[in-house]
This record gives C-alpha cells, structure tokens and sequence, in this order.
C-alpha cells in the first residue's frame, strides 16, 4: 500500500495543471493542509502534485523503465517532465514526501537533488505506508 504524498512549495505562484495523467493543484493558503506543509517547506505556495488517481497510490510503479501499470507511468512521465521544467525554472523549489497518516511531520531530511535523479529513483525516494515519515528534496541545488 502506498500512501505517499508530493507537495511542491514556491514562493510564485504556478500555473495550474489538470491532464489525465497528472494535476497540480494549488492547495487554498487558508487550510489546515497548506498551513502545515507551509510550515515544513518554508514556501509562500503549495501545490499538490497528483497522478492520474488524484492520489499517492498512482506513483506505485516499481521501476519506471519496465514495462507494467501504463496509466502509473504516464503519470510519473508527466511528473518528471514538470519537474524538469521546475528545476530549470525555479531552482530551488521544494518536493515534500509525506505518508498522508504523518502530514506535519519533520522531515528526516533535506536532500538537494536533480529532478533527473528523483525520478530515477521515484519508488525509492516517495515515503511509503510502511515508513509513516517524511523527505524534503531540494530541486536543482
């Protein structure tokens, strides 16, 4: 099972997305959930970053090069291509990994990280149901 959920954090707005694939949603600034993503991120915007289930579960691809769960790699091929745009645009820009059970939690740490090497790595890097904690990764830096 797999609970993790990816939040960015900007200090300018974004342009929303909505596609099959993949959305990013800004989270309206008054909500329980943006206050407390904001107060880990340190970010005036948070956005949540969705696959094409509109939650964590479509990540849940083992290894992004195999062959497997089409629509879950659509969705991880539209979040590396936004990462990519991020990372040359907004360097700098914040990724918050979170068990949805931990939202809030401090991150066990903060790792700077091209958005390349996240999304080579994805299964690895997303926090999992088992785990219940939370990363930060520094894009680009």
């Amino acid at each position: 099972m797999n609970c993790s959920q990816l939040y960015v954090g900007v200090d300018k707005q974004l342009d929303e997305v909505r596609t099959y694939d993949f959305s990013l949603s800004l989270v309206p600034s008054a909500s329980p959930e943006a206050r407390v993503v904001r107060s880990v991120l340190g970010s005036q915007y948070v956005y949540y970053l969705a696959p094409h289930t509109g939650c964590g579960c479509g990540w849940d691809v083992l290894d992004i090069e195999t062959p497997g769960d089409d629509q879950s790699k659509a969705s991880c091929d539209a979040l590396g291509r936004f990462l990519g745009t991020l990372e040359r645009t907004r360097r700098g820009s914040k990724l918050y990994s979170v068990c949805i059970e931990s939202l809030g939690a401090s991150p066990r740490s903060e790792v700077s990280i091209a958005a390349e090497e996240f999304m080579r790595h994805l299964q690895g890097y997303r926090v999992s149901f088992a785990s219940k904690g939370a990363r930060v990764y520094v894009l680009g830096v």
